[in-house]
């Protein structure tokens, strides 16, 4: 059964997808990667940012993950401001693309925390 809180997730998501399919017109295959991307993202945070923003994050993070090979590990940390990027954040982003390590934001969090 879906709830209204499901309804505004999925608005927000449309709307990501929307503006990324006007973007990368020649890239469809986009819509399952962005929906797959933010499927379990809380959607007050959604909500709270720019799809500009939403689509930035998610690509950039995609571009990191196509680019990671097995057995290694992928970290991108970064500043990103709508000027420069295309997109920004008032928070520091943390990338990372690894195996399955079901213990990895438990054990990153008090780390980028200190």
């Amino acid at each position: 059964m879906r709830t209204a809180d499901d309804v505004e997730v999925s608005t927000v998501v449309d709307r990501l997808v929307e503006h990324a399919l006007s973007t990368l017109p020649d890239q469809p295959e986009i819509e399952t990667s962005l929906r797959q991307y933010y499927s379990h993202v809380d959607e007050s945070d959604l909500q709270t940012r720019r799809v500009e923003d939403l689509f930035g994050l998610a690509m950039d993070h995609l571009a990191l993950a196509w680019s990671w090979e097995d057995g290694e590990v992928a970290i991108q940390v970064a500043n990103p401001r709508v000027e420069l990027d295309g997109w920004g954040s008032d928070h520091t982003i943390v990338q990372i693309v690894t195996e399955d390590i079901p213990v990895l934001v438990d054990g990153a969090s008090p780390a980028i925390s200190s």
